[in-house]
């Protein structure tokens, strides 16, 4: 470093690229550079108003160098700093000065442009180049761009800066403007292959911004306004400067990251944005947004959201044909859209709600902490959640479509959050889908799928199709509704398939509703689960399955409630299961009310009640068909009672409950008759022998008080030790063949009280450990049986033959004068309880061997 002595005149002459220069302490000094061998680096440091007019000579005022890097730093004061034109080219130029007056036309290389004004501004008069390098450019004051500045990247910040009818081009780098609480005017082009980014509380766009990887328009000010075409103070963009902006592949963003300034769009009228040079995404980042009149994008574009509440202007806010919306807003949300995709979003403020008016397909994850409403309102419009997950953090989820829901990702929600998949009108969607692997879940709310629209509707689908899981895991309560088209077949109301489940919640009752299709084909089952590890289940709720199958015509297999290949119906904890299958109307026949069909395929309980009832379809069909030696119904060893209800039943299977629990077979149509040891037939419940082999529990029930009547013994019936139980409100008519178990036997007829039932015998006779007896209008039997007691409640006599010794517990007629005829044909007779014939009837006992040991007092 070298001390010069105001006044001196000093000449460097520098000899080869490595020569460094200080020069210090040189006020009013002239120092001459001369670059006979070009000088690497010069350095002024606190230096003003020195003054050199030779060519090759650098001074403050006027500088100039060849071939090298020169940093100016100023001292105090007023220091400026005054660069005249004429100037050769730099390596590098650093210039810190309190004020720069002037840049004339300026040819940098690789070192760059650095330029600082301190305390003052900048103004540039003559074109930079900057040739693999930046251009940095600082004031304090304001800054004045009258010429064209080009650099390997451009970075402008003053209070306020003025872009003249000249070009900022940042080649391959980002450009920034940043005119801080002041103004940023564009008469001139802004360009760069990258981003484009200007900051400033006011922004005038006079001329093309052209960033093709993005542009960001924001406030320096956080609680700036934004006005979108919309007059008003603040941050104002007219239609026409938003179409100076061009970001092909990349965002136009509008606002500051963390901006809580109110955005106000449309009031001067609708923009329509895109198409062209023009065509961009956009993002808004501020506060609350209101919308007057709504924006267009072009075709593909995505239109962004970091902002607080949104409200909508009541028509349409956002379009942008195949293209698509997000929302990440902390606050509610009301607004109309005409876009393709709701994309990633974070809405950790209140409820929102978009409209859509054709098909939408969620396209990246969504979080929720409020209520979350996706609705497409035209007609034939589907959603479609594929891209990424749908999870509420507590909230209500609802995606309401006019055609299909289709789930190809997770739809969760926790807490009591809700989930609702439906049709756009409170009524339900054609159909939904849940794809393999995918989990649509709550956990203390409520969980429903609506696809019954109340109608039936052209096309080939399910109304509910379920490869996924469906679940609630706490006392939340699930509800399915479905329909299946009415073109072609197979067209299930609900079908539970591939290993998909339906999981009810812990309490209360799960309900799976479903309607076939009506159409002249097979398969339109109402519900139908099919598949190994295919279920519809609970956590110990009650399950409730009902389904209707469709078909017309002469179409057959279609079924109420179909269990195929596997699949189960069944209950969690003490849960009860409900299932009732009514089969289609098609005359081609098979039209079960509920099939239980091959390979395992179950209706079961963990623990609590399995109640089944099938009405049978048109032509052959069978109520209840359970016709595969691998099907059962049953309830579990802790299990409770079974009953099944069908006008006809096919028992190949196994139906049991386990030894403590009822099985009740019975009739559905009140009046109709059951008849053991016969098939089905008009008006007849047949049971065969080897159906009734298959039946197991504490008691066998067969009948109830609406059975118009029942025939035992139409064929020789033999079962083990089974109890079982007949009641009918009518009259029981033994056969000419017996019914035979070692078990006890409860005959009642007349359970309806209204005094016309009997029980009548053939040539069949009831073995039984323990036979009871009652009826109104009259007893005839034929038994075998260890304990016999007998009670008629009306008129009529009571006349029994034994074969073999019996122990009578009572014998009662209770009214008019009927008698009490007992004999055996070859045993004893022992009378341990009462024997009493009511009025004139007498009381006739016969011992056919072994002697009469007791007997009761005849009143």
């Amino acid at each position: 470093m070298l001390d010069i002595l105001a006044g001196e005149n000093v000449s460097f002459t520098g000899d080869g690229a490595s020569d460094n220069t200080t020069v210090s302490d040189v006020g009013g000094t002239h120092v001459g550079f001369t670059n006979s061998g070009g000088l690497s680096t010069v350095e002024v440091v606190d230096g003003v108003n020195i003054i050199q007019v030779s060519a090759n000579e650098i001074r403050v005022n006027y500088t100039l160098i060849d071939g090298g890097t020169l940093t100016m730093t100023g001292g105090g004061g007023t220091d400026d700093i005054l660069i005249n034109s004429g100037v050769p080219a730099f390596t590098g130029l650093s210039l810190d000065y309190e004020t720069v007056q002037a840049l004339p036309a300026l040819t940098i290389g690789s070192g760059g442009l650095s330029v600082n004004a301190s305390t003052g501004g900048i103004t540039v008069s003559g074109a930079i180049a900057v040739t693999g390098a930046s251009a940095t450019l600082t004031a304090a004051g304001s800054m004045a761009v009258d010429a064209n500045i080009t650099a390997a990247g451009v970075s402008l910040t003053g209070a306020g800066i003025t872009l003249g009818a000249f070009a900022i081009n940042g080649g391959s780098q980002p450009v920034a403007l940043d005119g801080q609480t002041g103004t940023v005017s564009l008469s001139g082009a802004v360009t760069t292959t990258s981003s484009v980014s200007i900051t400033a509380d006011n922004v005038a766009i006079g001329a093309s911004v052209t960033g093709p990887t993005g542009i960001t328009i924001q406030p320096d000010t956080l609680t700036q306004t934004i006005q979108l075409n919309n007059a008003g103070a603040g941050l104002n963009l007219t239609s026409a400067e938003l179409d100076l902006l061009s970001a092909a592949s990349g965002a136009v963003t509008i606002g500051a990251s963390g901006g809580t300034g109110a955005v106000s769009i449309g009031g001067s009228g609708a923009l329509a944005l895109g198409g062209g040079a023009t065509d961009y995404n956009l993002t808004l980042r501020g506060g609350a947004v209101t919308f007057t009149n709504g924006i267009t994008l072009s075709s593909s574009r995505t239109f962004t959201f970091n902002t607080g509440a949104i409200t909508g202007s009541g028509a349409t806010d956002v379009t942008s044909t195949s293209g698509t919306l997000a929302l990440n807003t902390t606050g509610a949300v009301t607004m109309l859209a005409d876009v393709s995709n709701f994309g990633a979003s974070t809405l950790s403020g209140g409820a929102v709600n978009v409209s859509n008016p054709t098909s939408l397909t969620v396209t990246g994850a969504v979080t929720a902490a409020s209520a979350f409403t996706l609705t497409t309102t035209g007609a034939n419009t589907d959603i479609t959640v594929s891209g990424g997950a749908i999870t509420g953090t507590g909230a209500d989820i609802s995606l309401n479509a006019t055609r299909q829901i289709i789930i190809s990702q997770d739809v969760t929600t926790n807490g009591t959050g809700s989930i609702t998949l439906s049709g756009n009108t409170g009524t339900g969607a054609r159909n939904i889908t849940i794809d393999a692997t995918r989990t649509v879940s709550t956990v203390n709310g409520s969980l429903t799928l609506d696809a019954d629209r109340g109608v039936g509707i052209a096309g080939i689908f399910s109304g509910v199709s379920v490869a996924g899981t469906v679940s609630v895991t706490g006392t939340g309560t699930l509800s399915v509704a479905g329909r299946g088209g009415n073109t072609s077949g197979a067209n299930a109301g609900v079908i539970v398939q591939s290993g998909g489940d339906l999981i009810g919640g812990t309490t209360g009752t799960m309900t799976v509703s479903g309607i076939g299709g009506a159409n002249g084909l097979t398969g339109n089952y109402g519900v139908r689960v099919t598949g190994s590890g295919s279920t519809i289940t609970s956590g110990g709720a009650n399950v409730q399955v009902t389904g209707t199958a469709g078909g017309t015509g002469a179409s057959s297999g279609n079924h109420g409630v179909s269990l195929n290949a596997a699949g189960a119906i069944t209950a969690g904890g003490a849960g009860t299961v409900t299932v009732q299958g009514t089969g289609g109307a098609g005359t081609g026949g098979s039209n079960a009310g509920v099939f239980v069909g091959t390979t395992s395929a179950t209706i079961t309980s963990n623990g609590g009640a399995v109640n089944v009832t099938g009405i049978a379809g048109a032509g052959t069909s069978t109520a209840i068909d359970l016709s595969d030696a691998t099907a059962s119904i049953t309830t579990a060893t802790s299990g409770g009672a079974m009953t099944l209800i069908g006008d006809s039943m096919s028992i190949v299977g196994t139906v049991s409950a386990n030894g403590s629990s009822t099985v009740t077979l019975r009739q559905n149509t009140n009046g109709n008759t059951i008849t053991l040891g016969a098939a089905d037939s008009a008006g007849v419940l047949g049971l065969t022998d080897a159906e009734l082999d298959q039946v197991s529990g504490g008691t066998i029930a067969i009948g109830n008080t609406n059975t118009g009547s029942i025939t035992i013994g139409s064929a020789a019936l033999t079962q083990g030790a089974k109890t079982f139980v007949f009641t009918t409100g009518g009259g029981i008519t033994i056969g000419a063949n017996s019914f035979t178990t070692t078990g006890n036997v409860t005959l009642t007829a007349d359970s309806d009280a209204n005094g016309t039932g009997a029980i009548t015998t053939g040539a069949g006779v009831v073995g039984a450990g323990t036979l009871t007896v009652s009826a109104a209008a009259g007893i005839a039997l034929n038994t075998t049986a260890t304990t016999l007691s007998a009670v008629n409640s009306t008129s009529g006599n009571i006349s029994i033959t034994e074969s073999n010794s019996v122990d009578i517990a009572a014998l009662t007629t209770l009214a008019g004068n009927g008698s009490i005829t007992f004999a055996t044909t070859s045993g004893s007779i022992t009378t341990s309880g009462a024997i009493n014939a009511h009025g004139a009837g007498t009381i006739s006992l016969t011992a056919g061997g072994g002697g009469i040991r007791s007997r009761s007092a005849r009143e």
